[in-house]
This record gives structure tokens, sequence and C-alpha cells, in this order.
């Protein structure tokens, strides 16, 4: 099985150090993940403001986290090859 390489762009990087330590966990089409209140802002710059607009992401807001899908920024950020190697990654960081 040969191993293809995958272009990242800085913000595909950028995404996977920041989960590096975060819960993660998939439920079919969803990766659930809770982010703290304290690592908000860091999330955010991660990604450009269009990312926000048309009302931002739908989140669930618990005593010390908010949790979202991040399935849905996956998909509107990035695209193809790229895409699925994030989720693969995300999927191994979470066993």
């Amino acid at each position: 099985m040969s191993k293809e390489k995958v272009e990242l762009d800085e913000t595909a990087v950028d995404l996977l150090l920041f989960m590096k330590d975060k819960e993660v966990n998939f439920d079919g089409e969803k990766i659930i993940t809770w982010i703290s209140f304290y690592d908000i802002s860091e999330f955010c710059k991660l990604f450009t403001a269009d990312l926000f607009d048309e009302g931002g992401l739908d989140v669930k807001l618990q005593e010390e986290y908010i949790a979202l899908d991040l399935k849905e920024v996956i998909d509107y950020r990035f695209a193809g090859e790229e895409n699925e190697y994030i989720v693969r990654k995300l999927r191994k960081m979470s066993i």
C-alpha cells in the first residue's frame, strides 16, 4: 500500500496541532469536540472571519467547555484530500 502525500495548508496544520490534546468523539457524520472557554479565542484565530458569518457555529454550552461539530468546520474550510486527511488524523487521535 503506497502512502500518498497530502499537502496541507498552514490552517490545516495549525488545526491538527490545536486538536492534539482535545477530546474528540465520532458520532456518525459528526466530529464532536469540546473546547475550553480559555481556548475559544485561539480556536477562532485559526480561521478567517467568514467562518463565523451567517450566524456563526452552533455550539452547546457546558460548564467549562463548548461542544461543537468540528466536521462542520472542516467541511466549510477544507476540501478533497486535505479534508479526508484531517478527518483520518483526528480519528487516530481519538483512539
